[in-house]
C-alpha cells in the first residue's frame, strides 16, 4: 500500500469518526460498543449506520475489498500514529 493511499484512509476515517463523535444524533451506545451487535439488531443512528455500510462493504477510498485485508488495510493505515 502506498504511503498517499494509507493517509487517504486516515483522513477518510478521521474526518468520519470525528463527525460522528459530535454529531447528536450519535447514540451514547454506539460511542462504546462495537457497531456489528448493534446493526444486526437495526439500532444504529442514521449517520452511523452509513459509516458501518461505508465500512462493512469496502465503500473506503483504498481497499474495496473486505474481510482479514480490509482489516490489514485499516491496520497499516494507522499503524504509524503516535510516532511522529
Amino acid at each position: 500500500m502506498y504511503q498517499e493511499d494509507k493517509n487517504d484512509l486516515k483522513i477518510w476515517l478521521l474526518n468520519n469518526i470525528t463527525d460522528l463523535l459530535v454529531d447528536e444524533n450519535t447514540k451514547p451506545e454506539e460511542r462504546r460498543v462495537g457497531l456489528d451487535p448493534l446493526s444486526w439488531q437495526s439500532k444504529l443512528s442514521k449517520g452511523v449506520t452509513k459509516f458501518h455500510y461505508e465500512i462493512a462493504n469496502g465503500a473506503r477510498p483504498v481497499s474495496h475489498q473486505a474481510g482479514a485485508l480490509g482489516g490489514a488495510a485499516l491496520g497499516l493505515a494507522f499503524s504509524d500514529i503516535g510516532r511522529r
